[in-house]
């Protein structure tokens, strides 16, 4: 799966193998044996894609479907006038009981979804 992944993130960049492996400091036969899966890029090379293709690691390795680098999803919330970090937010929604967090997260994706705003 990390192996079409590559491939298609490369291509949307408009690079050849030849070029991706010159940023990654590999060879193009490298490069393809990352698409075809016959190699498994290391830590350090997946590190460098994702900064490459401003994508997360979890995203090349097929683990999540959120491609922004999770340093872009911890950003800040503005709320009231103020910016509140993300992960402070996290926290708070860890800390509420199991059944009253399922219940606050679902109606936040119901008024995130409503068409009035």
């Amino acid at each position: 799966m990390y192996g079409e992944i590559i491939e298609e993130l490369r291509k949307d960049r408009g690079l050849t193998q030849n070029e991706l492996g010159q940023l990654l400091h590999v060879s193009n036969s490298t490069v393809a044996g990352y698409e075809c899966e016959r190699i498994a890029p290391p830590i350090h090379v997946l590190s460098a894609m994702a900064e490459i293709f401003h994508v997360n690691v979890d995203y090349i390795l097929g683990r999540t479907k959120v491609r922004e680098p999770w340093s872009d999803q911890l950003g800040q919330i503005d709320f009231e006038r103020r910016k509140i970090p993300a992960a402070e937010v996290i926290a708070c929604l860890r800390s509420i009981n199991s059944g009253d967090r399922d219940l606050l997260i679902r109606l936040i994706f119901s008024m995130a979804r409503r068409k009035d705003g």
